[in-house]
């Protein structure tokens, strides 16, 4: 087997992020959300699609698609609130095919889209909305020895156990720890909310993404698979990052995949091509909300990142706003910076970028790790969150 990489991640923010129950538009527009491809799509015609589109200039036409419209309608019936001169659209004008786009004028410092953290999809939210979920993975968690009852009586005997604990995991889970079980988790309840009908199941239907890393993971991939993981990472080192060495691409397939193994036997996923894909689309829009919660927000995940982003983000008790940073003209797509705001990238980060995303670093914004390879290969791979830090 491969040593283990290091790709250091750090926290979003560091504002505290308190669960929040689902407001009450959530509950009212329950029974009549449908994931996309229904009912939805019937009230959508081609006449309505051409009254939306968006003349950029007299030879440039941006039209939305059904999915567009019904995501902006979604978004208005559970509390998003969007600038009426921004649109996301699915576009080739858009570096990933679709995005956010101004489709007027924006000043600088407007705020773009105000996101309820109510609505925002992280586990304690979602154990609100999921609460037999909940229960099975919490019950999950305790037969693993990743949660414990707590008895106000006995805490010292408590926090010693934990300790003897903790030393015999270390020797049955090594790619994992508590701060790690947020993607598996998630995983759950997205699936949860798509088969049931839930709201969250509207928008999570919408998630897409395309790269070699993902189509890994919707096969089941596993980390035996040598000759499909070989393949895979020659695939990303020939199309989307010449600059990174092969091997280590082919160690961090290796470990992402160990790691879903490893997290299956703690969180009851099942070991099928849809649970897999669902890991890997959902790990690819998250971010650490703080030091311990990560999660995927609405709109947010629609914008696509750029290392010269003109948006920024801000966090208060009861919303997320995203507000520009520069004068932006009509037609120009929308981006946030999904790595920290330098020019300058790791190869580490690199890495992480192109297999937690898809996402492939520009030559000129790359810097090899200055980092020995041997060092640099046995070192554990990144635990938490979706935002990258320093090395």
């Amino acid at each position: 087997m491969l040593p283990i990489l290091l790709l250091p991640l750090l926290p979003l923010v560091t504002t505290s992020f308190t669960p929040a129950v689902l407001p009450s538009s959530y509950d009212q527009s329950r029974n009549s959300a449908v994931a996309f491809g229904g009912v939805a799509d019937a009230k959508i015609t081609d006449s309505t699609l051409t009254n939306l589109s968006f003349s950029l200039t007299p030879t440039e036409v941006l039209v939305p698609t059904g999915k567009d419209v019904a995501f902006h309608e979604w978004c208005e019936r559970i509390g998003i609130a969007i600038n009426p001169a921004v649109r996301v659209i699915t576009s080739d004008n858009s570096v990933a095919g679709r995005g956010a786009f101004a489709i007027g004028d924006l000043e600088e410092c407007e705020i773009i889209a105000q996101i309820p953290t109510a609505v925002v999809f992280h586990p304690d939210n979602c154990a609100e909305c999921f609460p037999q979920t909940a229960a099975l993975i919490s019950k999950s968690k305790r037969k693993a020895g990743f949660v414990r009852r707590k008895h106000k009586y006995f805490g010292w005997i408590q926090k010693r156990w934990q300790k003897i604990m903790k030393k015999q995991e270390q020797h049955t889970f090594y790619h994992l720890d508590q701060e790690q079980l947020w993607q598996p988790e998630l995983t759950l309840y997205a699936l949860d909310a798509v088969k049931e009908g839930h709201p969250w199941g509207t928008w999570i239907s919408q998630w897409q993404r395309d790269d070699p890393t993902y189509r890994l993971f919707c096969l089941n991939a596993k980390a035996g698979d040598e000759n499909l993981i070989d393949s895979v990472a020659s695939n990303l080192k020939k199309s989307y990052a010449p600059y990174l060495d092969e091997l280590h691409i082919k160690a961090a397939l290796l470990i992402r995949l160990l790691r879903l193994n490893e997290e299956r036997q703690v969180i009851p996923l099942n070991d099928d091509s849809e649970t897999s894909g669902m890991y890997a689309l959902l790990g690819s829009r998250a971010v650490a909300l703080d030091d311990h919660v990560t999660g995927v927000i609405p709109f947010h995940d629609m914008i696509n990142h750029s290392l010269d982003p003109n948006l920024s983000i801000a966090y208060t008790t009861d919303h997320i706003e995203i507000y520009t940073n520069c004068k932006i003209d009509k037609g120009q797509e929308l981006f946030l910076c999904y790595t920290k705001l330098n020019k300058v990238i790791s190869s580490v980060n690199a890495l992480w970028a192109l297999v937690q995303w898809g996402i492939p670093t520009p030559e000129e914004h790359f810097a090899r790790c200055t980092v020995g390879p041997p060092r640099f290969l046995k070192q554990s791979f990144p635990c938490h969150g979706a935002r990258m830090g320093e090395e």
